[in-house]
């Protein structure tokens, strides 16, 4: 659960993790990120690419059980972020992006409880950063 759902550069994104276990799990790490996923094309092929921008440990290697934890992350400075999609400069972004001429970016924050020999558990929540 996150604060509100659009932050600027410098900003902090607070939230709360509400972890819901049917039994208690062994885990290396449970962690929160702010990801920026950059999806462009180049001629006729499209490539995602995901980069961390934020991260914070919530919990190392230990038992982990129904319980709930706060965080903190802050927003960088990054650049070709998002305007607002209804004024002309927005649209015309919207447009390029749908084309393929600019990247476009998706923001999430990705909270996952990382288990050993098994699939994690994880949750994304989408975000806009927006410029100022």
């Amino acid at each position: 659960m996150l604060d509100k759902d659009s932050y600027k550069p410098g900003e902090k994104i607070h939230g709360k993790v509400n972890l819901v276990l049917n039994k208690p799990k062994e885990a290396r790490e449970l962690r929160v990120r702010l990801i920026q996923e950059v999806k462009e094309r180049r001629g006729d092929k499209s490539y995602t690419r995901k980069d961390i921008i934020g991260e914070v440990i919530l919990g190392g290697k230990q038992e982990y059980s129904t319980s709930n934890y706060e965080f903190e992350l802050t927003v960088p400075n990054i650049g070709g972020l998002k305007v607002d999609e209804n004024s002309p400069v927005g649209m015309l972004k919207g447009a390029l992006e749908t084309f393929g001429v600019v990247p476009r970016r998706i923001y999430y924050v990705e909270v996952s409880l990382d288990l050993p020999l098994s699939f994690d558990i994880s949750k994304k929540v989408h975000i806009n950063i927006v410029g100022e």
